[in-house]
C-alpha cells in the first residue's frame, strides 16, 4: 500500500468518524436514542446524505481504483438513504 493509498484511507476515516458523534439536532447525538430513531428522523439522515457526498467527493482524489470504487459506492448508498427518506417525507 502506497503513502498517498494510506493517507486517503486515513483522511476518508477520520472524516467519517466524525458523523456518529455529530449533532443532528440539539439534545442528542447521532444513536443516544437508537438505530430506528435514526433510521427514521430527517435530521439525522441528513447526516447521513452529506457523509455520503463527502465519500464522493474523496472517491474523486483517490488514485487506486478499489479504493475509489469503495469510497463512490459507500458514497452513492449514504447520499440515496439520505435522500430517499427526504423524498418519502415530503
Amino acid at each position: 500500500m502506497t503513502s498517498r493509498l494510506r493517507k486517503m484511507i486515513l483522511g476518508g476515516l477520520a472524516a467519517l468518524a466524525g458523523v456518529p458523534a455529530a449533532l443532528a439536532h440539539p439534545g442528542h447525538g447521532m444513536f443516544d436514542h437508537g438505530l430506528a430513531h435514526a433510521a427514521t428522523s430527517l435530521s439525522h439522515l441528513g447526516l447521513v446524505g452529506w457523509a455520503g457526498f463527502a465519500c464522493l467527493g474523496f472517491s474523486f482524489l483517490t488514485r487506486p481504483s478499489k479504493a475509489r470504487l469503495a469510497l463512490r459506492g459507500a458514497g452513492v448508498l449514504m447520499a440515496a438513504a439520505g435522500g430517499l427518506r427526504w423524498l418519502m417525507a415530503a
